[in-house]
Formats: C-alpha cells, sequence, structure tokens
C-alpha cells in the first residue's frame, strides 16, 4: 500500500511539473532549399518543416542564428517538433555578411513572397499537404537571427501576430563598439508592440572561444526584455547553453564557440523549447488565457527555470503587431 500511495504522488508530480507540455499529434514532413534569389522568390534559402495534415495550421517563420548565417538543418530536431505540435515552420538562412537593416528587408520580403500565395504554391510541389494560415502567423528566431527580425517588425509589423525569441543578440559585434546598427537603444522603448516570450539560458553570458560570450547580457536577453512594449515572458533554463538548442550532431561543434554542459539532457531542452513556444503560441492565437499562468509558474516546467513576466497591465493577451513611431521615447527613470 505504501508503495502504491507513493508511486501515485510521483506520478501526479511527474504530471503537474510537465503541464507545460503540449501533446504532439503529426508527424513532420520537411522540404528543404524550396529557393533562392530570383525575380519571383525571396533572396533567401527557404526551408519548411510542416505537419503532415490537409490542415489549415498556424505558421511560423524562423530566421536563424548568427544573422541567419546558420543552417537551418541543424535545427531539424527543433522546428520537428514545433511542427508536430500542428504547426508550418517556414525557416530561412543566407550567407552573408551580416547587414541587419538590408536583412531585415530580406525577411519581409519572404513575408510578402508567402503572402501573395507562392509559398503554398512551393509546398504542393514538395508534396507537403498541408496549407500554411498566415492570418495565424508567429515570428521566431535564434541568436542574431532575432536582430534581423526585430530590425523587420521594427521597420513594417506586415501580418506577424507574435515574436518567440530564443537567446535573443542585437548589436553588430560582440562587444557593443560598433552601434550604427543596433535595433535596440538602451533606455528607450522599442516602435512596435507584439506579444513575445524569451526562452534563453543560464550559460548564454558565458565567455566562450577567446572568453567572448556568444550572449552578452548587454546585448542579449535582459536588454531585449527591458526594451519590448509589448506583453513579454521570459523563460530562462539554467543548465543550458547558446547552442544546446541545435541537433546534437552540432553541438559539438557549436560548444566550441559557446559554453555547453556535456551533462546535460539536450533532446529534454529542445523539447521544453518546443512544449514552451507552443504554450505561448496557442495562448496567443487560440486565446488561451490561462496558458500564460503556466508560463509564469516555474513548477510546470520540465527543466529547471528561473521566470520573468510583465503583462503591461493587460488582463487578456491579443495577437497582433502595431508599430507606433512615439513608443521610440527614451524612458526617464
Amino acid at each position: 500500500m505504501v508503495f502504491l500511495r507513493l508511486k501515485l504522488a510521483l506520478t501526479i508530480a511527474f504530471v503537474v511539473r510537465n503541464n507545460v507540455a503540449s501533446a504532439s499529434s503529426y508527424d513532420v514532413s520537411s522540404a528543404l532549399n524550396m529557393s533562392y534569389g530570383s525575380q519571383d522568390t525571396p533572396d533567401y534559402w527557404v526551408h519548411v518543416y510542416a505537419a503532415k495534415t490537409k490542415a489549415m495550421l498556424p505558421t511560423i517563420f524562423f530566421v536563424s542564428g548568427f544573422g541567419a548565417n546558420a543552417p537551418v538543418f541543424g535545427y531539424s530536431d527543433l522546428l520537428t517538433k514545433i511542427a508536430s505540435k500542428g504547426y508550418v515552420i517556414v525557416g530561412v538562412d543566407r550567407l552573408s555578411i551580416p547587414n541587419y537593416p538590408k536583412e531585415a528587408r530580406k525577411f519581409m520580403d519572404v513575408l510578402a513572397w508567402a503572402k501573395n500565395g507562392s509559398l503554398k504554391q512551393e509546398m504542393v510541389k514538395k508534396g507537403l499537404a498541408a496549407t500554411p494560415d498566415l492570418d495565424s502567423t508567429v515570428v521566431m528566431a535564434q541568436s542574431a537571427g532575432n536582430h534581423i527580425v526585430g530590425q523587420a517588425l521594427a521597420d513594417n509589423c506586415m501580418y506577424a501576430k507574435a515574436f518567440v525569441m530564443i537567446d535573443p543578440v542585437d548589436g553588430l559585434d560582440p562587444f557593443g563598439i560598433v552601434k550604427s546598427e543596433d535595433l535596440i537603444h538602451p533606455g528607450t522603448k522599442l516602435n512596435f508592440s507584439t506579444p513575445a516570450i524569451i526562452l534563453d539560458n543560464g550559460l548564454d553570458p558565458r565567455g566562450g572561444l577567446g572568453g567572448i560570450s556568444c550572449a552578452p547580457l548587454t546585448l542579449g536577453s535582459p536588454r531585449w526584455y527591458n526594451a519590448w512594449a509589448g506583453p513579454i515572458w521570459h523563460v530562462n533554463a539554467t543548465a543550458y547553453g547558446h547552442v544546446d538548442c541545435l541537433d546534437d550532431s552540432l553541438i559539438g561543434v557549436g560548444g566550441l564557440v559557446c559554453p555547453s554542459n556535456s551533462t546535460t539532457d539536450k533532446n529534454l531542452y529542445r523539447q521544453h523549447l518546443a512544449d514552451a513556444s507552443a504554450l505561448f503560441i496557442e495562448g496567443v492565437l487560440d486565446n488561451k488565457q490561462d496558458n500564460f499562468g503556466l508560463l509564469e509558474d516555474a513548477s510546470r516546467f520540465s527543466v529547471d527555470v528561473i521566470l520573468q513576466h510583465d503583462r503591461k497591465g493587460m488582463k487578456a493577451i491579443q495577437p497582433g503587431c502595431v508599430n507606433n513611431p512615439s513608443m521610440s521615447q527614451r524612458i526617464v527613470v
């Protein structure tokens, strides 16, 4: 009897702790290298991960790290985990010297290309049955890919409804010396407002190769959180590192530059990112307001986390993105 009670207690504790998880219900198909730089296609490689269904699905546009220079295929496990929850994910990358205002315009070109029906046409050519629902669009990025997406939203929100930021980094160089392309200016709010979540980790600010951090505190998550004009959540997985969102085969190489703890379960971390992303997105797009309370309770996560949130006084979180130049004003503290 004691054993049965103990087993029941452990089972209940496990269920409660993993309440952030959203059930995976789809197999996933992918199509890589769908287009690149011609008159009628965007100047990015386009890679699609889509749940295997003929249904219309919410669509996530994802920009990879290192200013879109990191290959999207390196995030295949993470993107597959997210897509399996019922999404179309459009990942973009390209090889170039980062020029964030230019890359932002190119990203907006991708959104326009998708909106005119070309994304669906390319998916049909590749045998992907799902239909992207562009009226339910979320933007997502990792590392300096967030700089591209953030700059794009600052220029024009277009049809984005929310923003998922994984390990966000601003600036043109890791020391913050060159400020000409900075998106964020400390002491000011960004000139757009959209619901957002930051998913980062404890090793992000630590020095890697040559003592250089892949996400310095002055350019990383605190900078983004403090500049955000809309409601925002921040989930920091304390045991993990900047490259731990990548496929296992690439973490070893990435770990030469960005610190990573070889003893942690990277698959568990990627599942955590997928679950938290889906919980937030469903909260915004499907009006599941209780989801935001789960994002504010550390006991609900499958990994150890430190949490922050700022609802900006909003009782109900609504999807959307609004540009407002008057938001770019210095905050008097």
